[in-house]
């Protein structure tokens, strides 16, 4: 097995060689093919299996690479096997012209290449590689920067979690060969290593790279063969040796662990079960969803989480709000809990009811909400008595509507994109962010409109503004974090040290409800994590880590107690505050999650999607459960039940 494995154009190949060496030198075992390896009929399998054996796959990009039909069917294969994908840009590529060129190239392939393809379309595979890639941190290795200091970044990141990575390839290659082998139990684990097997599962499924359902599947099988074998005879005849008292004690010891592994080892079995029926026909989706909702009756355990979603989903049983024809930019709840509203890049502003997530002002229909074709909506907020709803555009204008649809004004508000709005706790001010130079900050009376803000010292670009609890505090990211107090008497912002400053970009931020954190996303050379800082030190408190995209968004429970964030990696996550430990992951989306929201209740949770759509979710996953027992017509049969060993547990009782 190596370390990594590197895809690259040859005309490249001086600064691969560069890369490489520097690597070596690092003790970093790679695979990279020098001398093109002949296009026979072992030249795919060899290439498949360097990137199977490697922990990370590296892709040089260059506008060679991106038009080499090889090096996108590399691309695929890496993320088929959900291994860690690092772009690094050697000379700047246009996507677009890659496509054409890769279009032009159709009529010429290779047979061999044809037959790697396998009836799959290369420039579809090109663009479906391309948008995975758009989500990874991308290491900038181009003839202008500096490759010492970038080397340093790079190697820092790549040993970040090494060792989820290494055993993702080592049992991914056990996995792999039991599978060849027509799934031969002698090729599974045993003995301590399917406990170690199973810890890492548990942990992995909040981590880059997830678990692919192979590796569930085998550890799964493992479990289950173990525990049919009844190994454990031998065991208790080896203790009649002891002791009565010590005998009692090691019986009841070993009962204890048997039953814990069975338990576990069941539960792996019916998730990979209900996984698998997911790929059978609608009739059988039920069955999925009863077996999820049976493990996580026992306890929570997040492939279950998210194999019910999947189910659901299959039954077009969850809220689903769709209607834009561009990326949702922006969503928010209304203070009183009833309802939604989301913006999107197509210009449009929707209201939603809550919770069944119908459209209460349709743009196809009564235009009210409509701002301008062509001036995509970039932020929205409500009122904090809810009746009223403003948002910031693409073009620097403010709106402001009744939630009867009704417009109240429209401002020019900034010479270009306003980035953020909000409105402060009594409803007075709308604060807004914007990416000009001359105005980054905004802060305007929510009744007239007139500009309230008469100083302030921003001297960077501002991604997010927002008020604390109180009004007179905000938050400012952008190029750096900062906070700082807002004095409505004079019109004055004066902004602290930054907690950051542009050692990373940032998308969001928001105050704890107490006011006494703020959550913000950090992308850096180190990865993309939320991170939590005193409000008043600057001292970093808490890291969330295990995205495998930027972080776009994040937000607090009203509570205080977990936070959430959305990513371009197509998930949301929960996350507990204290301990930074992953909670729960939303993973239905087909793009990048670019904004999230939590109900002033914290019972639900709102995430819009670059795939043009938004989506609701129970924030508590014993909700989900009840409520798919709400959908689900029937209950496992009894035969249904006795085959994977339910007894006469009925999934919703």
């Amino acid at each position: 097995m190596s370390d990594i494995f590197i895809s690259y154009s040859r005309k490249d190949s001086a600064f691969v060689r560069k890369l490489h060496d520097a690597l070596v030198e690092q003790g970093r075992q790679i695979w990279v093919d020098w001398e093109k390896i002949p296009l026979t009929a072992d030249w795919w399998q060899s290439i498949r299996t360097g990137i199977e054996e490697a922990d990370t796959f590296l892709f040089v990009i260059s506008p060679d690479s991106m038009t080499s039909p090889v090096c996108q069917l590399e691309i695929a294969h890496a993320i088929e096997q959900h291994k860690r994908v690092v772009p690094i840009i050697c000379r700047e590529a246009n996507q677009r012209m890659a496509f054409s060129a890769l279009a032009d190239a159709c009529n010429d392939l290779d047979y061999m290449v044809l037959a790697a393809l396998n009836g799959r379309q290369l420039v579809a595979l090109a663009q479906n590689n391309w948008k995975t890639l758009s989500r990874h941190n991308w290491v900038y290795f181009r003839e202008h920067d500096d490759f010492d200091t970038t080397f340093a970044d790079f190697v820092a990141a790549l040993d970040a979690d090494l060792e989820h990575r290494s055993e993702h390839t080592r049992l991914l290659m056990r996995a792999r060969e039991w599978d060849a082998k027509g799934r031969d139990a002698s090729f599974l684990l045993g003995g301590r290593e399917i406990e170690d097997a199973d810890d890492w599962l548990a942990r992995a499924v909040t981590k880059s790279p997830p678990p692919s359902p192979l590796h569930v599947a085998y550890i799964a099988s493992s479990r289950s063969t173990a525990i049919a074998r009844q190994r454990t005879a031998g065991a208790f005849a080896r203790l009649i040796a002891l002791g009565a008292a010590a005998l009692a004690l090691v019986v009841v010891v070993l009962l204890v662990t048997l039953t814990q592994a069975q338990a576990q080892a069941q539960r792996l079995n019916l998730i990979n079960e209900a996984n698998g029926i997911l790929h059978l026909p609608e009739s059988h989706i039920e069955t999925a969803a009863l077996l999820a909702i049976h493990v996580l009756n026992e306890a929570y355990h997040p492939q279950a989480d998210l194999t019910l979603l999947a189910a659901l989903a299959r039954l077009d049983a969850l809220p689903v709000l769709t209607g834009h024809t561009d990326q949702i930019t922006s969503v928010a709840f209304a203070p009183g809990g009833t309802e939604m509203v989301t913006g999107s890049a197509d210009g449009s502003v929707r209201l939603w009811a809550l919770p069944d997530g119908s459209v209460l002002r349709d743009i196809e229909t009564t235009q009210q909400l409509l701002t301008d074709p062509g001036d995509p909506v970039t932020g929205v907020a409500f009122s904090p008595d809810g009746t009223q709803i403003v948002a910031g555009t693409g073009m620097g204008r403010v709106w402001a509507w009744t939630t009867a649809g009704e417009p109240i004004y429209n401002l020019d508000a900034h010479p270009c994109c306003v980035t953020s709005v909000a409105m402060s706790p009594d409803g007075g001010s709308i604060l807004t962010g914007s990416l000009s130079d001359e105005r980054a900050l905004g802060v305007w009376d929510a009744a007239t409109g007139e500009l309230q803000l008469t100083d302030v010292a921003v001297n960077c670009c501002v991604q997010t503004a927002a008020f604390d609890a109180s009004g007179g505090a905000l938050l400012v990211v952008g190029e750096r974090v900062a906070t700082g107090r807002w004095d409505a008497a004079t019109g004055s912002i004066q902004l602290g040290q930054p907690l950051l400053n542009a050692a990373g970009r940032s998308h969001s931020g928001v105050f704890a409800p107490d006011g006494s954190q703020v959550l913000v996303d950090i992308t850096d050379g180190f990865g993309s994590t939320a991170r939590l800082w005193d409000a008043t030190t600057g001292a970093q408190v808490q890291i969330f880590e295990g995205h495998s995209g930027d972080v776009l968004s994040v937000a607090f429970a009203p509570d205080g107690t977990t936070i959430l964030t959305g990513s371009a990696d197509n998930t949301a996550r929960v996350w507990d505050r204290e301990s930074g430990e992953p909670l729960r992951i939303f993973g239905l989306h087909s793009d990048a999650i670019t904004q999230v929201a939590v109900s002033p209740g914290g019972r639900f949770v709102l995430t819009g999607s670059a795939d043009h759509t938004a989506r609701l979710w129970h924030s508590d996953y014993r909700e989900l459960v009840a409520y798919a027992c709400t959908i689900i017509a029937t209950d496992l049969t009894s035969a249904t039940r006795e085959r994977y060993g339910l007894g006469s547990t009925l999934a919703c009782p």
